[in-house]
């Protein structure tokens, strides 16, 4: 019996301890950029035609325009709206989009043209308001132009839905068009839903109905914990004092990429960092490097371009990494 106990202790330890090297092998093999089946679910929810968009968004913000819009607006807080001076959709329940092609800019009514319209989306674009600069109702302006409904007939509207000032861009991931003949809709393209990032898919917590933008902050943290992972101890144990940098984030050009990835990391401020700000850029460049095509969505600006940069705040001392999206 004594030896039976003995041999049932031995098997319970070695148990144990393969338990516990089991879970040490886990943590070691964590993956540079964790995409697994829930980098497929991501791109699947990604998934979208542009379709007709084509014929509008067919520019790009370039890198040194972003890196000239961060050193004009880093330090400036919008408290317009970003509706201001655009034509509004409503659709449903809180779901508002920018118009960018709106039929009032060439109205045969001239006086209608400086004013801005509230339109509902259906099965036609129905003109519901016509405000003036003070945002007074045009009631008899607006009886006359959907008297006549030809001039908002025949075309493609465009817009963003849920736009957010960015470093003095307007943007959102999510462009959309409808394009009518005289009767009904013929033609549409965009997306619905798509989520901004990869790591804002993935991040923990859930809002309920929530727009693209109500996951920025968690998938920005969630962000940081990855470069923790990623690096381990080695990322910022030797990191004496807490630093605080800003980086642009950005798709490289097709021909640069790598099979490893598709972004690269450029330093913002300081200008003239120190040697331990420069070294934990520069761990975190090596992993944003690594990042697959396809992380980070592109976002659609209100003067029809597209951007695929991103504009982050890091913190890192000798706990770990705080990373903050400007968009937020």
């Amino acid at each position: 019996m004594k030896n039976v106990c003995i041999l049932l202790a031995a098997l319970m330890g070695c148990f144990v301890l393969s338990a516990s090297a089991q879970r040490q092998k886990v943590e070691k093999v964590i993956p540079r950029n964790l995409f697994s089946e829930q980098w497929h679910h991501y791109r699947y929810q990604s998934k979208g035609s542009l379709g007709i968009l084509q014929r509008y968004f067919r520019d790009t913000v370039s890198v040194q325009e972003m890196k000239e819009a961060f050193r004009k607006y880093h330090a400036h807080r919008f408290t317009s709206s970003p509706y201001a001076g655009f034509d509004s959709i409503v659709y449903g329940f809180n779901d508002r989009s920018i118009l960018l092609t709106s039929p009032l800019r060439d109205h045969p009514i001239c006086k209608v043209r400086n004013l801005r319209g509230v339109w509902a989306r259906g099965k036609r674009f129905h003109l519901q308001q016509l405000l003036d600069s003070n945002g007074q109702p045009q009631t008899e302006l607006l009886k006359r132009v959907n008297g006549d409904t030809l001039p908002l007939m025949e075309r493609t509207y465009v817009f963003l839905r849920e736009p957010r000032h960015y470093m003095g861009f307007i943007v959102s991931p999510l462009p959309s068009a409808d394009t009518f003949d005289k009767h009904s809709r013929v033609g549409t393209g965009g997306f619905n839903y798509r989520p901004l990032d990869f790591f804002c898919f993935k991040a923990p917590g859930f809002v309920l109905d929530g727009h693209w933008y109500h996951r920025i902050r968690s998938g920005a943290r969630f962000f940081g914990r990855m470069v923790n992972l990623d690096f381990g101890n080695d990322g910022y144990s030797d990191i004496q004092n807490e630093h605080t940098f800003s980086v642009l984030l950005y798709e490289k050009p097709r021909e640069a990429r790598s099979a490893e990835g598709g972004y690269t990391l450029e330093l913002l401020s300081p200008e003239q960092p120190d040697e331990e700000t420069l070294n934990a850029f520069n761990r975190m460049k090596r992993y944003v490097e690594y990042l697959m095509p396809g992380t980070f969505n592109p976002l659609f600006t209100s003067d029809f371009r597209i951007m695929t940069g991103r504009y982050f705040l890091v913190t890192v001392d000798k706990c770990g990494w705080l990373i903050e999206d400007y968009l937020q």
